[in-house]
Parts: structure tokens; sequence; C-alpha cells
């Protein structure tokens, strides 16, 4: 033992291991000196189980939409958590397989997860792979955001302190290591006498020690304080994964084709074994086996014991391609780049958690009480009921009446409602640009004229007439109900058009080296086209109020920020930015409550905002996860990544419901108060917490709505 290093620090570096992502091919692995041996830390024991909020609340059963992209757990109350592409955090418990929350984090992808030793907080890097890269803490328990702190690059590793007091990562730079409180997220001072780049670091558990691995292969200690260099010790170099044996004897990591484990305190490999492309791996609670995900996505498992690897019998092959692998207290959970999750037995036996149940929504219109949601099956129509389903007001001779008709594409679609009782249906995917009007009271399709070149990317309906944006620029105005072309015009870089008054339409875009400004009036008796003054380089969507003769668009300037400009004047001539957020918003959204003229945005990926009388305001609604805006009957419903619906009130402080729509069609409606609503096949698709415990019997919590729907083939 160094006599430099403190008699407290010995044996007291416990590993909380994290999966992520590697976007290149080296070290990040470390192992410890023999002094660092032998403790667990404080407390964990206390700290298991689940607090007591004293409250209810309901979730739909639904697991990611898309790759799983890092798990972790919380081994003090026995907790899986899972990170993915849509953007989510969810929690569940390993042994029954069942979800426990949903926490949607981030509108971009959540990776580089690190779950707190100590408290109800994690970690997760919010990031789109290329410019943005953000560390969030939440406090899952309260699904509140603590802190976020962005990065100019993409990190190495992230994790906790062995006592959570400390959140770590390192940079692909020199001066690599970022050491921050945990509590706030401030930075903790750290000067050392020379560095490097880090893929590795943690503090011993009185956190006066920091321990580096540098990707030269480098262990080094320092005293936290001073910066002072306490020991150097060569090592393996670019290692990989790394995960610490229980006994805190050894390592488990991996070369570009290697497995291998080293003794921490001599540095020296005591069994290796060829195995090329290790993506993920992790160690049994026992230290006794080892699980990888290795190239091509094939999952071993090995033997460790008495100084020597074997490996034992694969697992059976499924259709799915394993990803990751994280030891739970009973089982082995694998996720999947499908965003599928199982749990494999010691009998090699997989059980598969649940998986992603709602439907894939394409299209949300609404208008008054009714909403329309398409999938490339199906479209389904809410005509009656929902918001009284929502508020509670409903009498007993009412109902949520729901129409499903067959997708008539079979693929893909938009929609927009025309009328009261008829709504504009068109294909949003690859392909070309077909159209169709659904009648609602006969239930039937007509299909409109030739299609359109390309896929439709806007649409938009004005009394008898309605405007088609194909992705080639073709704009295309026709009569209602005939379905015939008025006028058709091409204007490359479109990216959105809408009706404005004395026959025209705003159509906005990139400007071309012939067109003028990325937003231009365009009169459809003339072809005449004006540009309208914007600061922004492109525009992306917009907006005109008939009642007070306000434009609202969106777009990026070419400083990179997003701007949520209004232009008023006769011809729009004045401009003036609403809101801005620093960079590329693109999923960013608009919708106008034409009857008392409130815009609202979720421009910034924070909260949905409301402008109104000229004034800006931040609704307590979440707009992390949406992707569309609509609003109707007083409310405002917010279309998400992951196919749901949030349904908020806007002019009332209410937390907001939430609908699903699943894949054969039925539908659950979960409200703020833990109670639910549901079609007769969606019951079972909703759990609800008391106070933070799963109840067995849900009776108690459906709320009793009469269901109404029909369902055909379309005509």
């Amino acid at each position: 033992m160094p006599a430099t290093i403190p008699a407290e620090d010995c044996n007291a570096v416990p590993f909380a291991p994290v999966d992520f992502p590697m976007m290149q091919s080296h070290a990040i692995r470390f192992f410890g000196l023999c002094l660092w041996l032998g403790l667990l830390p404080a407390g964990w024991a206390a700290a298991a189980g689940i607090a007591d909020h004293g409250s209810a609340r309901a979730l739909v059963i639904s697991g990611h939409r898309g790759p799983v992209l890092s798990m972790d757990r919380d081994e003090a109350r026995n907790l899986l958590f899972t990170a993915g592409a849509d953007g989510t955090v969810r929690i569940w418990d390993p042994d029954t397989r069942s979800l426990v929350r949903s926490i949607t984090v981030t509108s971009l992808r959540a990776s580089m997860l690190a779950v707190s030793p100590t408290e109800t907080r994690f970690a997760v890097l919010s990031t789109d792979t290329f410019h943005t890269f953000v560390i969030e803490e939440w406090d899952w328990q309260k699904a509140q955001r603590l802190f976020k702190i962005p990065l100019p690059d993409q990190p190495l590793f992230l994790r906790y302190s062995a006592s959570g007091r400390y959140l770590l990562c390192g940079l692909p730079r020199w001066e690599s290591l970022r050491i921050m409180n945990a509590s706030d997220g401030s930075p903790v001072p750290f000067h050392p006498e020379g560095f490097g780049i880090v893929g590795f670091a943690t503090l011993s558990r009185s956190e006066k020690i920091l321990m580096t691995y540098r990707l030269t292969g480098e262990i080094s200690y320092w005293d936290l304080a001073s910066g002072k260099s306490l020991e150097n010790l060569p090592s393996v170099p670019l290692l990989s994964h790394l995960r610490l044996t229980p006994d805190l004897g050894s390592i488990v990591g991996s070369t570009d084709n290697d497995l291998c484990v080293i003794d921490v305190a001599s540095g020296t490999v005591q069994a290796s074994a060829g195995l090329p492309g290790i993506a993920s791996l992790d160690i049994s609670p026992s230290g006794d086996q080892i699980a990888c995900v290795s190239q091509g996505g094939a999952l071993s498992r090995w033997s460790f014991a008495g100084g020597s690897l074997t490996r034992l019998p694969d697992p059976p092959s499924t259709s799915l391609r394993p990803s990751l692998v994280r030891f739970t207290s009973q089982s082995l959970a694998v996720g999947y780049s499908s965003g599928d999750l199982a749990s494999l037995s010691g009998d090699a036996s997989a059980l598969s958690f649940p998986g992603d149940a709602r439907a894939e929504v394409t299209g949300m219109a609404v208008r008054g009480d009714a909403v329309a949601l398409a999938t490339a099956s199906w479209i389904k129509v809410f005509t009656a009921g929902l918001p009284g389903a929502l508020r509670g007001g409903m009498n007993d001779t009412e109902a949520v009446q729901s129409l499903q008709l067959d997708n008539p594409f079979q693929a893909p679609v938009g929609l927009t409602f025309v009328d009261d009782t008829s709504l504009l249906v068109w294909q949003n995917a690859q392909g070309p640009g077909a159209c169709s009007i659904l009648d609602i009271r006969s239930r039937s399709f007509r299909s409109l004229e030739q299609p359109l070149p390309g896929p439709v990317i806007e649409a938009a309906a004005d009394g008898n007439q309605c405007l088609l944006l194909a992705s080639d620029g073709t704009l295309r105005i026709m009569d209602l109900p005939a379905g015939t072309t008025r006028v058709e015009v091409r204007r490359p870089g479109a990216m959105w058009a809408t009706f404005a008054p004395e026959n025209t339409v705003v159509v906005g875009g990139e400007a071309g080296d012939e067109q003028p400004g990325s937003l231009v009036k365009i009169n459809i008796a003339t072809g005449e086209t004006d540009p309208i003054r914007t600061r922004n380089r492109y525009t992306y969507e917009v907006r005109y109020d008939p009642v007070t003769n306000a434009l609202y668009s969106l777009g990026v300037a070419a400083d990179g920020t997003t701007n949520l400009v209004t232009h008023s004047g006769r011809d729009f001539q004045d401009d003036s930015v609403v809101d801005s957020t620093p960079g590329e918003h693109l999923s960013a959204s608009l919708s106008l409550d034409s009857a008392t003229g409130a815009l609202y945005t979720s421009l910034g990926r924070e909260r949905i905002s409301q402008w109104k009388h000229g004034s800006l305001a931040k609704l307590p609604v979440s707009a992390l996860g949406t992707v569309g805006l609509s609003f109707g009957s007083g409310l405002l419903y917010s279309l998400n990544a992951d196919s749901s619906v949030t349904i908020i009130d806007p002019e009332h402080s209410q937390r907001p419901a939430e609908l699903s729509v699943f894949t054969d069609g039925e539908w659950a409606l979960v409200l703020p108060d833990g109670k639910f609503a549901a079609s007769a096949g969606a019951e079972t698709r909703v759990g609800v917490f008391s106070d933070e415990r799963p109840v067995q019997d849900i009776g108690a919590y459906l709320v009793p709505v009469r269901v109404a729907e029909s369902r055909s083939e379309s005509r």
C-alpha cells in the first residue's frame, strides 16, 4: 500500500457499471490496486424499497419504440433502467418484468444511462449524435429534471461516485475529465499536474482519492483536493466495457479481439478468450458468470472460475439482434436493437418484457370534439365523448364514440379536417402523393385526381378548397368537393403552405437561387409571387390567424437559431421574433386556437408555450416528446414521438391526460388522478400504482365510460 494514500481510502472503490455506445475503438477500462478492494458503500441495505408518496398514478404498459441504447440497474431497489432512441427512460421490476415508470427525458436520443447508487436519481445523455450532447440528471421518483449540462463532444463515459455525491464523465480531449456535484451539476475544481484523454474515472469511498484510466493504458491515482499524482501504473491499453467483479479483485473487459479478466493488484491478465467485436458485457452478481454481446449481435455466456474462462452453451438463437446485456439479481436482461427486452434465466429460457404496444400514429387532426388518428393500417376518428371523458363530465346517456376504417393506402398518411363530417387523407411516405376524402357519415373514401409527383408533406383545407404540397415542391390547389385542380405551381425547396387572405397562399421553405426569400405569398389567380420579410434562412411551418390577420412562422436563421416569428400588416411587412432557441429544432410545432387567437408552440424542447394578446407564457406541460400540436374545443393535443397523445387544458391548471391507441385499434385514456378509461380490449394494458406500489385489482381506478365504436373495411 503506498504510504501516500490515506488508510480510510483502502479497499473502497465500489463499482456501478454503465453501458454506453462507443463511437471510437478505444479502451474504457479500469482496474485498481489491491488496497482499493473489499468494502461496499454504506447505506445500500437501508436504501432498499420505494418511497411512499401517497398518490395514485396509472401508466400504459408499453416498451421502447426503437433501439434500447443503454441499461443500468439500481441494486438497492432491484430495478432495471433502460434508455432508448425514443427519448424515454423506462424503469422495470426485473423479476416480474413489469413496467414501473416511463419518463420522457428528451426529444432526441437518450443514451449513456447511469443510476445513482444512493438517491432516486439517474443521469442520461441527450444527443442527436452529431452536434448536441447534454447530460441531464433526473429525480425518477418525481419525474423531474434537476439540471442539464451541455457538452462540446460525445462523452466517453458517464458514472456516479460510490456515494452518489459526484457525477463523472470524460471527453475526447486533452483536458478530458469533468467532475460535477450530483446535487446541482456545479463543477468540482480539479487541477492535476498533467492529463490526457480519460476513458474512465472513479472516486474512493472517502472521495479524497481519484482514480483515472487514460487511453494509453495508464492507471493513475490522484489527490482530489491538490491534484497531486499519487501513483501511476502501466496496464493493458485499449480496454473497454469495464466491469468490476463483486469481490473487487478483478476487472472484466475487452480489447478489439479478446475478452479479458485482469487482476487489479498487479494489472496482469488472469484469463482471456478470443471474442472479437464485443459491444456490451456484464458480470453476474455472484462473479462467476460473464455475458457478452459480440460481433454480429452474438450473445454468449462464460464461466469464470479457478482463473480461467469457459464458454457455456450459447442461449437459443432468436430473430432479434441483441445489443446490450445487464445482469439483475435473478437473471440476465438482454436489450435488442428493435427496442425489445428479454430476461434470460439460468436454464437459458427467455421471457419477454412488454414490448411497444402502441400503434405508430402517422397523422393527427382535431376539429371541435372530434379527434382523428391515422396509422399505416387504419384510420380512427373519435367523433364524440373524448373531451367529456377527460373532464369527467359524462352522464349515463353519453359515450365515447369512434369510427375505425381500413387505411385505403395501407401506408403512412396525414390527416386534416375539411369540415365537421369529412377528412382529407394523404399519403406522406415514399411513393406518389395520393389523396382521398373520407366521408365520416357514409364511412366511405373518394379518391381525388391524379396523385402528386411525390409524397405530400403538407395539406390544408379552407371551405370549398384544399391545398396539397408535395416533397418536390409541387403545390396544387383543388376545388372541393369536386376534387378538380384549379392551380398547380412548383416551388422547389418548399416545406409548408397555408391559405391566406385575398386569394393567396403563403409558402415557407428554403430560398433558391432564383426564388426570393424563405417565405413568400403567392396569388392563386395570377401566380404572382411576393416575398414576405423574415430573418430566417429557411421556414418550415406557417400558420395564419384570420381573426387578427397575423401570420406566424417557424424557421432557422443563418446563425442556427430557431425562431418563431409573427408577421403583421396588410402584406405581412412587419415581423418580430416571439420566441427563439439556440440550434435547429425542426420537430417544433405550431397550433392555433382560432376562437381566442392563442398560438401554441413546442419550440425549445422544454415546455409548450402560449402566445396570446402579445404575451408569451410557458405552460406547465413538457414538450420533450412533442412532434405535432392540434387544438380543438378548448383542448390542446400533443402527438408525441412514442405515438402517445398528451391532452392539455391550457386554461386550467390540471395535469395533462394521455391517450394511447394500440395496434389492434383499442384505446386507453390515462387521467391525471391515477384513474383511466379504456375500451374493453385495452383495460389490461394499463397498470396502476398507489403509494408507489402496484395495484393488483385496478377495477376501482377504471372510470365507467360507455364506448360506442364502429369498425368496417374502407369503401
